[in-house]
């Protein structure tokens, strides 16, 4: 088992995943134009076919997008705003482009236009940032996240 995986280069399906409704919501825009909108810059850079992945059911019951990326090697990147799926996308080894605010910012790139020049760089320091980020209140407070960094880090 190899995590995360490497960078997938191949691959003739652009996978779009829109925000949530809530997201949405938050930033004020409507689901659906942003999704017609980000199809229409994808026509304009690449013909690589366009598929829209839309939330069904709930966290308990959906499958998660890493496993399916895993199983589908037609993907050749995933579009999204700022949702966790981009998160399991690169883990899976397919290149993401983040259009909003989000944790992989370090290692996607954040425009459509970029569909071409994908990120495909080292993801390790990334990975470190990700995972310290979930320290819990008492590791923090008794050392362990300290020991941690300290240790990986040669702080």
């Amino acid at each position: 088992f190899t995590f995360p995986k490497w960078w997938r280069t191949t691959g003739d399906t652009v996978l779009i995943i829109p925000p949530s409704q809530h997201v949405c919501e938050i930033y004020g825009f409507d689901q659906q134009k942003w999704i017609e909108a980000q199809r229409k810059k994808l026509e304009l850079v690449t013909d690589k076919t366009i598929v829209v992945r839309e939330k069904q059911g709930t966290r308990k019951t959906r499958t998660t997008l890493y496993q399916e990326l895993l199983d589908d090697k037609d993907v050749y990147c995933v579009v999204g705003y700022n949702s966790n799926a981009l998160t399991e996308a690169v883990w899976a080894g397919v290149p993401i482009i983040t259009l909003g605010k989000h944790i992989t910012l370090p290692v996607a790139r954040n425009n459509i236009k970029q569909i071409n020049n994908l990120y495909r760089g080292d993801v390790s320091q990334w990975l470190c940032y990700l995972s310290y980020s979930q320290f819990t209140t008492e590791e923090i407070y008794n050392g362990v996240a300290k020991k941690i960094v300290e240790t990986w880090h040669n702080v």
